[in-house]
């Protein structure tokens, strides 16, 4: 079983935040992925931990919702970043540089685990999986987006980026894909899931977009735009976003 290449990890993520600032997506796509998902704040008091949180976007815009949030990454940078946006957003959020493999938590200590684009870092799943499960409360709930490998177009690009690095590897693949990076399936995230202990799946699908990219890939996102507007229209549910959503519940 492959594990996650920590180091190219971490270098990745720092080279991306020096680079683009961050991870940045627009608040209308957080609020349809956050309805999507079901997050929704029934507990004054109820603490979330955001696992992989990169630069914090997600971590802020759910400590506005009123969750306490505790948001974790492997990038030293990316932490840095999201202390300092949470500043300027005048939100709450504690921020610790941590390993989601490895986490310090005792077990059963939060109501809510988010993972944005996060797990199909894991060349394998069950380490972070049973950790994800260890730290949640009994009838807590893990929400998920990842990488989604029954829509064509990422399917596609994550091909395009595995043959790189084996055959002829390619700037752009080295800057844009970590070495530990792949699409998910339904059926994958499930099974890993279902394995520890998790119950209650729904799946769906979303597209979240990328502010740098719109705005600096002028033409890619024109295409981009055109080719999920195409998927939108003629591949079945699940297929439609290039992000897949995830729920479940520890029982």
């Amino acid at each position: 079983m492959r594990q996650q290449n920590k180091k190219a990890e971490q270098k990745m993520s720092d080279d991306f935040v020096e680079r683009t600032g961050g991870y940045v997506t627009y608040d209308e796509d957080l609020t349809e992925l956050f309805e999507l998902l079901g997050i929704i704040l029934s507990n004054k008091d109820a603490l979330l931990l955001d696992a992989g949180c990169g630069t914090g976007k997600c971590s802020i815009a759910l400590g506005k919702l009123g969750f306490r949030v505790i948001g974790v990454d492997i990038s030293e940078k990316a932490i840095e970043v999201a202390r300092e946006m949470a500043r300027e957003h005048e939100v709450e959020v504690e921020f610790e540089v941590r390993d989601i493999e490895t986490l310090p938590f005792a077990d059963n200590t939060f109501d809510f685990v988010f993972c944005g684009g996060v797990l199909h870092h894991f060349p394998a799943l069950e380490k972070v999986s049973e950790e994800m499960y260890r730290v949640l409360k009994v009838g807590g709930k893990l929400f998920a987006y990842e990488a989604n490998k029954l829509n064509p177009v990422t399917f596609l690009l994550f091909t395009f980026a595995s043959l790189s690095r084996k055959f002829l590897p390619l700037k752009y693949v080295q800057r844009e894909f970590s070495v530990n990076e792949r699409a998910l399936s339904p059926k994958e995230l499930e099974r890993s899931l279902r394995g520890v202990g998790f119950t209650n799946f729904c799946f769906n699908s979303i597209n979240i977009r990328n502010k740098y990219k719109d705005e600096h890939q002028i033409i890619q996102s024109k295409i981009r735009r055109l080719l999920n507007f195409l998927c939108e229209k003629i591949m079945p549910s699940l297929g439609r976003g290039r992000h897949l959503t995830l729920s479940c519940v520890k029982k």
